[in-house]
């Protein structure tokens, strides 16, 4: 390409190489401009609801509660005592048979004195948990890998620049979970793993991933019992009985998934943390999770830069170029974007630029427009809005690109982000170059290059 003749036009075709995953290189040659990605959806879906969506019935009476107050207390007591041994008439719709046997006599009175007096087990009228319960308790991060560091997580750190639900090979999601087994935690299920180096145990509590929400999707990691954690963030409740840490009952454990390559982990999946009992009874964790895995990450250029005719001593624009982000559909991967540049050495021995042979990237500025932001009114944009190329050849070398080599580095809304430099799926950057020609260069200047990078958040 030759950036400068006496009467010379400079055009280039756009090149663009796809990767599939995180630390792969995308290529785009603009002025020969290196695109390079790292790799949320911000994407919207209405739901109409009908008239029965939202209707909320009253709920029924907790069992026991004979006065309305949906406590447990003394009074119930000598309600139900009077129910069992006086004849007392039971009102409509009051559930005072607190074993489920069809009557309320003695084993009543003796239950609700337990729970009043003792500090017994809460009656639930006959109900029978046969399915170990899984609760959420409050240590739930996902971890980056040691690969590419961003903005702020390094390796082995919470990922608190993710805004959506997709990861890429080698980062992790974390649940400490609470794992509650109404016949004796030690009556969960029980798993040899046989394929290991070293022959384990493991309580049948594990992570599943799948196509459907809810139980039964593929085993993919066990996890592991721990001490670690908090029984109070687990918010533990069967119905309205808010349970109490019983060892004999209950333990904790911690879940890690981490993300397989891409031939193995490609896609939507539901995740969840999923429990199995002697008996064959499955339990999950409510907040089964949608997340997209190792999604495709690349940006697609449309159109080529011109300059149209170049002569020394004048200013001179280039068209416009349009940068699109093409992540795969759902996937809702954003990405934070950069530019940089390097000089432009000179490709014919007789071509020079004042005394040198090199047409400086000092020479350069470029425009950006996307949404209702733009480039004009930034710190160091001229009257028309063009802003200078920082120097790079790599990301982040020789410098950090952060706080300096942003494109449109405007309204710093959620920090440390930059709204207006953040390219959503599908979403267009336009970008246009201003060349400043010295009156003493002259001939072809095709030894350098202007870099876009995308990195996703």
């Amino acid at each position: 390409m030759s950036l400068l003749s006496p009467k010379g036009k400079s055009s280039d075709k756009i090149k663009m190489i796809k990767k599939d995953y995180k630390g792969t290189q995308v290529f785009i040659l603009l002025i020969i401009a290196i695109l390079i990605v790292k790799f949320n959806p911000i994407s919207a879906a209405t739901t109409e609801l009908n008239s029965s969506c939202c209707q909320i019935e009253p709920s029924p009476p907790r069992c026991g509660d004979t006065n309305g107050d949906r406590r447990l207390d003394e009074s119930d007591l000598i309600t139900i005592t009077s129910y069992a041994f006086e004849g007392n008439e039971i009102p409509e719709g009051l559930n005072v048979d607190l074993n489920g046997d069809g009557i309320v006599d003695i084993l009543d009175v003796v239950t609700m004195t337990n729970y009043v007096k003792r500090n017994g087990a809460n009656p639930r009228c006959g109900v029978v948990i046969n399915e170990p319960l899984v609760w959420m308790c409050d240590d739930r991060n996902v971890y980056d890998d040691y690969t590419e560091p961003g903005r702020i997580s390094e390796g082995g750190e919470p990922l608190i620049e993710r805004m959506n639900n997709y990861l890429f090979e080698g980062e992790q999601i974390h649940w400490g979970v609470l794992v509650y087994n109404e016949n004796g935690i030690e009556n969960l299920a029980h798993i040899t793993d046989d394929e290991s180096q070293y022959r384990n145990n493991f309580d049948a509590v594990y992570v599943t991933i799948g196509d459907v929400q809810g139980e039964g999707n593929n085993l993919e990691v066990y996890c592991m019992k721990t001490s670690d954690a908090s029984f109070e963030s687990c918010n533990a409740r069967i119905i309205e009985e808010e349970l109490e840490w019983d060892p004999n009952l209950m333990a904790f454990y911690s879940c890690t998934l981490t993300i397989e390559t891409p031939d193995g982990m490609y896609g939507e999946y539901w995740v969840t943390v999923e429990a199995r009992n002697n008996e064959g009874y499955l339990g999950t964790m409510d907040e089964n999770e949608y997340w997209y895995f190792n999604p495709e990450i690349s940006l697609s250029v449309e159109g080529n830069v011109d300059f149209g005719e170049l002569a020394p001593g004048k200013t001179s624009y280039s068209n416009d170029v349009t940068i699109r982000s093409s992540v795969d559909e759902g996937s809702g991967v954003v990405m934070d974007m950069f530019i940089s540049g390097t000089d432009f050495g000179a490709s014919q021995s007789n071509s020079y630029c004042g005394e040198k042979q090199t047409l400086s990237l000092d020479q350069f500025k470029y425009y950006a427009e996307t949404s209702s932001y733009n480039t004009t009114e930034i710190l160091n944009s001229d009257w028309e809005g063009y802003r200078p190329i920082s120097y790079g050849w790599g990301f982040n070398d020789p410098q950090l690109f952060y706080n300096n080599n942003e494109i449109i580095p405007k309204d710093r809304r959620y920090a440390p982000y930059y709204m207006a430099n953040i390219l959503r799926p599908d979403q267009e950057m336009n970008i246009r170059f201003k060349l400043n020609i010295p009156r003493d260069c002259n001939g072809a200047f095709e030894n350098g290059a202007i870099y876009i990078w995308g990195e996703a958040i």
